[in-house]
């Protein structure tokens, strides 16, 4: 037996079951087909980021709740509403308004803020006539004066590798790009949307190499034991022979001879 357990052990290491689990996320592209459709950063009405472009796109991900979708638009990953997408089972060609840009006009430069408002945390200045700025989207914010304007810009503007992402008030800005119709459509999605499919285990390809280095091992340690035990088997039925025949002698005594 204690040459059989270590072959016990390594076939037991060998024989254990291998599976992988095959899971893809599944995303739909929804199209933005009214005005006043938010992105937000937040799961919640009150943190609204920007208008999306109305006729373009966002990618769905995942289900974050009865109200929200998990988003991603452009290289932003955020939430839109239920009700103001409509999914869409297609992929477009152009899905985000990301080719338009504007440039900056205050001879001072233009602060880039966190939020829509001046009270706001500043991130960084934009320099006068800057225009390699990235354009995501409007949001109405704070008046700088009356009757002057309370469209702000959700941009993004890349210096030394760093990407810094925020507000500018759009009074000081021109050249914005005018924003075309996206007029890609495909077959709307009206069945609930399964962003997670259900988990299905995949034989892993190993099972085969397995089974293969089993056999490797096996056969020539029971060739090697086969060989290694029988003569110390033939060995113990001699010794037990003769045993035996020394029990059947015995001498006798001369008291047994009177």
């Amino acid at each position: 037996m204690k040459y059989l357990l270590p072959l016990f052990l390594v076939l037991l290491s060998l024989q254990q079951p291998t599976q992988t689990f095959a899971s893809t996320s599944l995303s739909y592209y929804a199209k933005v087909t009214t005005s006043g459709v938010f992105f937000y950063h937040q799961a919640d009405e009150k943190s609204k980021q920007f208008e999306i472009p109305q006729s373009y796109f966002v990618l769905l991900t995942g289900d974050e709740n009865e109200d929200f979708y998990s988003a991603q638009y452009s290289d932003l990953k955020g939430y839109v509403k239920k009700d103001q997408v409509v999914p869409m089972d297609g992929t477009p060609i152009s899905p985000y308004a990301t080719t338009f840009n504007f440039r900056i006009t205050s001879m001072s430069g233009l602060p880039m803020f966190k939020n829509a408002t001046f009270e706001s945390e500043k991130i960084l200045n934009l320099e006068f006539l800057e225009d390699d700025i990235f354009f995501y989207g409007k949001f109405q914010g704070q008046e700088l004066f009356t009757n002057s304007t309370n469209i702000w810009y959700y941009c993004s503007y890349t210096q030394n590798n760093e990407t810094k992402y925020g507000y500018v008030f759009s009074y000081y800005c021109d050249f914005i790009s005018a924003i075309t119709q996206n007029n890609e459509y495909f077959e709307e999605i009206t069945q609930k949307l399964v962003f997670v499919p259900e988990v299905q285990p995949v034989a892993n390809k190993s099972d085969t190499l397995n089974a293969l280095i089993v056999l490797a091992v096996v056969i020539p340690v029971l060739i090697c034991l086969y060989f290694f035990l029988t003569p110390r088997k033939a060995k113990n039925k001699e010794k037990t022979k003769r045993a035996k025949r020394r029990s059947d002698y015995y001498e006798l005594s001369e008291s047994d001879l009177n």
